[in-house]
């Protein structure tokens, strides 16, 4: 109960540690690394990728299920707009390379896949907590499409941050491919200058007494798993 656990634990005996990323590694990118992937994963120059992270999860594993079955009802738009739907991590447990989906299962890191894709998903609509993919996403520049529920926790506006995505996926698949260069830049500038003390956590940590001491900064500076 919450009276147990405040008699338990104090402010003392704890230090809260947000969540964070080095933004540096998903920047760096290896052009040469990321021709051979997407060669790997039959993805065009002219592709419009999306991408969906995360870990075997209750409200990933909806999430997915919804975005099979878009796919699956809008085969014939996917194709013709040259679009394809990535979901990489353990939410995806049956490796597939389709037309218009690709889902690759457990990868050793998710930042290759984050550098050849354009759009970032986050169609979850319930869970707790911010979502550690979101984080990734914008560090990675991405056009976010989430629902109102994925972007809970950032200072993100509809619209100007990211494309929602609720019950009509046909309306935001659409209307993010049909961005113009500069209306993307801006998007995802908007959405990482806005956001950039969260996920910027470059810090020394150390342990010490069996807690972890945070030394400066915001963050851990590790690359944390998509949720």
């Amino acid at each position: 109960s919450q009276s147990r656990y405040t008699q338990l634990i104090t402010e003392k005996k704890s230090i809260i540690i947000p969540n964070g990323i080095d933004i540096e590694i998903y920047q760096k990118r290896d052009e040469v690394k990321n021709n051979q992937l997407k060669k790997q994963l039959k993805i065009q120059e002219e592709d419009h990728v999306f991408i969906f992270t995360g870990s075997k999860y209750g409200p990933n594993i909806e999430a997915v299920k919804k975005l099979k079955q878009f796919t699956q009802e809008n085969e014939s738009f996917l194709a013709q707009n040259k679009i394809k739907i990535l979901i990489v991590g353990s939410v995806g447990d049956e490796p597939l390379k389709g037309n218009s989906l690709i889902i690759t299962g457990r990868v050793d890191s998710v930042i290759p896949y984050l550098q050849i894709s354009h759009y970032a998903l986050n169609n979850i609509e319930t869970g707790s907590g911010t979502n550690v993919k979101m984080f990734e996403y914008i560090a990675a520049n991405l056009i976010i499409v989430s629902t109102n529920f994925g972007a809970r926790g950032f200072n993100l506006l509809k619209n100007e941050d990211y494309i929602e995505i609720e019950d009509n996926y046909l309306s935001a698949f659409t209307s993010s491919i049909n961005m113009s260069r500069t209306q993307k830049q801006n998007m995802f500038l908007s959405a990482f200058n806005k956001n950039k003390t969260l996920i910027d956590c470059l810090i020394d940590s150390m342990l010490i007494f069996g807690v972890v001491f945070p030394v400066r900064g915001c963050g851990m500076k590790s690359k944390l798993m998509s949720e």
